[in-house]
């Protein structure tokens, strides 16, 4: 059995301080001390976003007041490790979100009545992004305000071929999200993907394939 090397594993190999680095090919960017700081902070950091109805977010009295009288219903929550690095006046973080809805599918079959942990996927209702209508900054990000208008759909299930899927719907914030330090944008593809992802862009497309932009699934790698 062939075990691949991990991406952590394939920096240490190659990078500054690898014993027997790859000077061929992507990995022979790897040498380059910018390069190799960009994509090793790369692998470290975390960008985590999730959406929150604002009755769940713990709000002094004043503020949930004042947030709805808003008009507010939800808060999407942007929290990262790469805030604490460098000088806030060194950082531009890039935040869009667009209303949709977050659809589950719990899989049940006939049988044993097995039950999988459900799929998520996000089906967008809004073409543009939503108004941003207030934010605050918090423990190592921020949370940013939104109304919620459209409709969602209501939840159903259907039998096919001796299973059960059961749909459930809730209201969501599709989201992008981009940090620059300095002159790095994280998060950043990884070296075999970066012709493909060019350079940096300042507005998402929401599109598949944006290497240079974070969602609430993760970016992609």
């Amino acid at each position: 059995m062939l075990f691949k090397d991990s991406p952590m594993e394939t920096w240490l190999k190659n990078g500054p301080f690898g014993a027997r680095p790859d000077h061929n090919g992507d990995y022979k960017y790897l040498q380059q001390p910018d390069k190799a700081w960009q994509h090793f902070i790369n692998l470290i950091m975390n960008i985590r976003i999730k959406t929150y109805p604002i009755e769940q977010i713990d709000l002094s009295d004043e503020l949930r007041r004042e947030l709805a009288s808003k008009g507010i219903t939800h808060g999407v929550w942007l929290t990262s490790n790469l805030f604490g690095l460098g000088k806030p006046g060194n950082q531009t973080l890039r935040f869009h979100a667009r209303q949709a809805v977050l659809k589950s599918t719990l899989e049940v079959t006939r049988i044993n009545r097995r039950r999988d942990p459900p799929t998520l996927c996000v089906e967008q209702l809004a073409p543009t992004d939503a108004p941003l209508l207030d934010q605050h900054e918090r423990d190592n990000g921020f949370i940013f305000f939104y109304r919620f208008d459209k409709t969602v759909p209501r939840n159903d299930s259907e039998y096919s071929f001796g299973k059960s899927y059961i749909y459930n719907y809730q209201a969501h914030f599709h989201t992008r999200a981009q940090l620059k330090i300095g002159e790095h944008t994280f998060p950043t593809p990884p070296l075999s993907k970066e012709e493909d992802a060019g350079s940096p862009s300042n507005t998402p497309t929401f599109t598949e394939g944006e290497y240079w932009w974070a969602n609430e699934f993760g970016w992609e790698q």
